[in-house]
C-alpha cells in the first residue's frame, strides 16, 4: 500500500488530471467509497454520484470536497456520453440530494447520446464457480485482445486496478452499428453473449449492460490495493503482472497524451465484427445452440443460465444506483421477486448437476 503523501501526489500530477479529465467530460462523474473498505476501515460509506466537471480544476475540487484520498474512494464514470442538459449534482450542494438524484434517473435516457461498448473481465465470485487465479483472467483477455486484432478494430484493454480488465470500443466508432445509444445495453447484451459463447470465457460479466452503468476511471487509483487503473498495450498485456500498476511503476512510464492506448480500426471494421455476432441463440429444449459451428468442448449456456445472467443484471443495477427510477431498474416492489427467480434457477441448476451424477 502507498502512503497517503503519494496517493495526493498522483492526482495532484498535471499529466495524470489531463489523462482523467479527458474520459470524464461529457460523463457522470462517481466517487465512491467500496462496501468492503468501509466495513474493513470501520467508517460510513460514502458515495458522490452524477457529479459533471467542467475543468481540470473542477476535478481538483471534486477530489479535494469528497477527501476521496482519506475516505478511500474509487473514481468512475459512466459509460454513457451526456448531453449538455445533463447538469449533474453539484457536489457542494447535498440538500435534496436524493430527490435531485431522482430527478436525474427520471430523465436519464434522455439524456444519452452515446454509448461505448465493454466488456468486463473479472474474478468475482457471483461469476465463477471455481478458484481461478489472476493470470486466468489474463489469459481470457489475451484471448479477446487477439480476436479484436484480427478484426482490425479500434479497441483499448484496461487492467481494473484489482481483479480483472476492461476491454472498451469508443462511442465514436459505433455510429455505423444503426442502434440508438439508449438501446445498446440490450443489444450489446447478445452481442457479447454470443462472443463468451465462442470464446468459451469463463470470467466475462453479463451483468454490466444496464444504462447507468459506470466503469473505473482510467488512470485512477484502486484504493483497494492501491495500484492503478491502467490501459495496456497488446506486450504489456501478454506480460503483465500487478506489480508492474504500482504508481512508481507507472510512473516510469511516458503518460503525456498515453490516453486509452486505443489500437488503430475504422467504422467499417466494427460494423463488420458486430454483423458477425449478431444472432440470436436457439433454444432447443434445454439447450443454447449457435448459429454458427461452436467446438464440442465449449460451454453453451443454458436457457437456465441465460435467465440467471438477465435476473444478476437487473439486481447488479439496482446495486449500483438503488434509486429505482432510473430506465430499466428493478422497481423496489419487484426486487423480492427477482431474488425469488435467482433463488429457484440456482436450486434447479444444483438439482440437474446432481441428476447427470
Amino acid at each position: 500500500m502507498e502512503n497517503e503523501k503519494d496517493l495526493i501526489a498522483w492526482y495532484d500530477w498535471d499529466i495524470i488530471k489531463f489523462n482523467i479529465y479527458d474520459q470524464i467530460k461529457n460523463r457522470s462523474f462517481d466517487l465512491i467509497t467500496p462496501r468492503v473498505i468501509c466495513i474493513d476501515k470501520k467508517f460510513k460509506r460514502q458515495a458522490f454520484r452524477y457529479l459533471k466537471v467542467f475543468s481540470g480544476e473542477g476535478l481538483d475540487y471534486n477530489l479535494e470536497f469528497s477527501k476521496t484520498i482519506e475516505t478511500y474512494k474509487n473514481l468512475y464514470c459512466s459509460v454513457a456520453t451526456l448531453s449538455d442538459e445533463f447538469e449533474g449534482l453539484l457536489i457542494v450542494d447535498r440538500k435534496g440530494e436524493k430527490i435531485k438524484r431522482a430527478q436525474i434517473n427520471n430523465n436519464y435516457d434522455s439524456y444519452v447520446v452515446g454509448y461505448d461498448f465493454k466488456i468486463d473481465l473479472d474474478l468475482d465470485k457471483n461469476l465463477v464457480d471455481e478458484d481461478l487465479t489472476f493470470d486466468f483472467v489474463r489469459s481470457e483477455a489475451i484471448k479477446l485482445k487477439k480476436l479484436f486484432n484480427s478484426n482490425r478494430l479500434p479497441f483499448s484493454v484496461m487492467f481494473s486496478g484489482n481483479k480483472g480488465f476492461n476491454i472498451t470500443i469508443g462511442d465514436k466508432f459505433l455510429s455505423g452499428l444503426g442502434v440508438d445509444p439508449a438501446d445498446r445495453p440490450e443489444y450489446f447484451l447478445k452481442i457479447v453473449t454470443n462472443i463468451k459463447n465462442e470464446l468459451n470465457l469463463r470470467t466475462l460479466d453479463l451483468s454490466v449492460y444496464t444504462i447507468g452503468r459506470v466503469f473505473k476511471v482510467a488512470y485512477s487509483i484502486e484504493r483497494h490495493n492501491d495500484l492503478i487503473a491502467l490501459p495496456l498495450s497488446d506486450s504489456q498485456l501478454d506480460n503483465f503482472n500487478k506489480s508492474k500498476a504500482t504508481i512508481q511503476s507507472v510512473k516510469k512510464l511516458k503518460l503525456l497524451k498515453r490516453g486509452l492506448m486505443t489500437r488503430g480500426g475504422s467504422i467499417e471494421n466494427v460494423n463488420a465484427f458486430f454483423k458477425k455476432f449478431d444472432y440470436e441463440p436457439k433454444v432447443t429444449e434445454n439447450k443454447i445452440t449457435q448459429d454458427v459451428k461452436t467446438p464440442e468442448d465449449k460451454h453453451i449456456l443454458t436457457s437456465k443460465e441465460i435467465e440467471v445472467a438477465s435476473v444478476i443484471s437487473e439486481l447488479h443495477a439496482e446495486k449500483i444506483a438503488p434509486v429505482s427510477q432510473v430506465p430499466g431498474r428493478a422497481e423496489p416492489q419487484e426486487k423480492k421477486s427477482l431474488f425469488t427467480r435467482l433463488k429457484n434457477h440456482i436450486k434447479w441448476s444444483i438439482e440437474d448437476a446432481k441428476t447427470k451424477k
